[in-house]
């Protein structure tokens, strides 16, 4: 963690979202002028000079190693001096900032779902410009069942994905160690169908995963709410299994890489289609798993002011120095976005 540990020790920090553009004079003296459509952030930076060789050594091999070639997550947050940077700015609850989920996306738009908002009312601003947003991303996923696997405890269950996600497979858990859970959407009722014992099709369509309470590889317990207080139990337990004939829907804690600034104010209002508007199109993004997939905007929660990242990598790589007291001077350096564009923007 090279860059993040950088950017703790800053002192100046350059954030620039411009869209890189050129222009051209034509003969007739006709100015005209290209934009980039794919506009990342780029960051300049400055750190202090007292840092201690004896207690920063390790920073000077993973700077080699990151060079200009590999990236890493950033985010602007880790020192309170500094997190004022990315701070949400609105007047919405840390409660109703969770309850939010993101609808769709439409050019520099993100359209997002409030309804599960408890305490906002209309007088509130829910973002103000210059907030920052990040959807957390979604995948589709086919897979053959979700099946409960004991009598006692019919809410712990297990995932079937035919025997050729297995790449897939293991990202699953992993995220779910990592954040301790990974939410679902199954298809509508209709797609969902009971082998032997589960008659009810799941009622709601949305559960949450978590693997942290087992101790056994491929078992989760299956929650209806995020917050992982509510066990769903099927309305005839036992061992039963849903077969899916329709794709469900995985969504991934900070899967999505691309952050966004809000460019102008958000009143709240309990509704399913909020418009936010951003300083970019929003962008495509496509992973391997087992098969490449998109990893959509839409579909997901709604990360907001300091839990937003930045994937970067060095365009200008810092030169580091050692100077008397043991003090390691590290040059200027600068960041770029790192995007991955495979089908250009939404």
């Amino acid at each position: 963690m090279a860059i993040q540990k950088l950017i703790d020790n800053a002192t100046v920090i350059d954030i620039n979202r411009q869209a890189p553009f050129s222009t051209v004079r034509s003969r007739s003296g006709v100015l005209k002028y290209a934009k980039n459509i794919v506009n990342p952030y780029r960051f300049a930076v400055s750190v202090h000079q007292g840092l201690k060789y004896t207690e920063n050594r390790e920073l000077m091999p993973q700077i080699d190693h990151l060079d200009r070639i590999f990236e890493e997550k950033i985010q602007l947050n880790n020192n309170t001096g500094m997190n004022y940077l990315t701070a949400y700015l609105g007047d919405a609850t840390t409660t109703d900032l969770a309850n939010i989920t993101v609808n769709s996306v439409s050019g520099a738009n993100i359209y997002i779902d409030t309804t599960g908002c408890t305490s906002a009312n209309a007088s509130l601003t829910l973002f103000k410009k210059g907030d920052y947003i990040q959807p957390t991303g979604t995948v589709g996923v086919p897979f053959g069942s979700l099946r409960s696997n004991t009598a006692t405890n019919p809410n712990i269950v297990t995932l079937d994905f035919g025997g050729n996600d297995r790449s897939l497979e293991e990202i699953i858990y992993g995220q779910i160690v990592k954040y301790g859970t990974v939410k679902v959407v199954m298809p509508d009722s209709a797609n969902i169908t009971s082998a032997d014992g589960w008659d009810t099709a799941l009622g709601s369509n949305v559960y949450y995963l978590d693997f942290t309470s087992t101790s056994y590889q491929g078992r989760f317990k299956l929650y209806e709410d995020k917050a992982l207080t509510t066990p769903y139990y099927p309305a005839t337990p036992g061992d039963g299994n849903y077969t899916v004939s329709g794709t469900a829907t995985l969504v991934f804690n900070n899967y999505y890489r691309y952050p966004y600034t809000v460019t102008e104010d958000v009143s709240y209002s309990a509704n399913s289609n909020v418009t936010v508007k951003c300083h970019r199109g929003i962008i495509y993004q496509k992973d391997f798993f087992d098969i490449e997939r998109e990893i959509a905007p839409a579909g997901g929660d709604l990360l907001v002011g300091n839990d937003v990242t930045f994937t970067t990598k060095f365009t200008v790589k810092p030169n580091y120095t050692l100077v008397n007291g043991q003090r390691v001077v590290i040059d200027d350096f600068e960041l770029l976005e790192v995007i991955r564009v495979y089908d250009g923007i939404y």
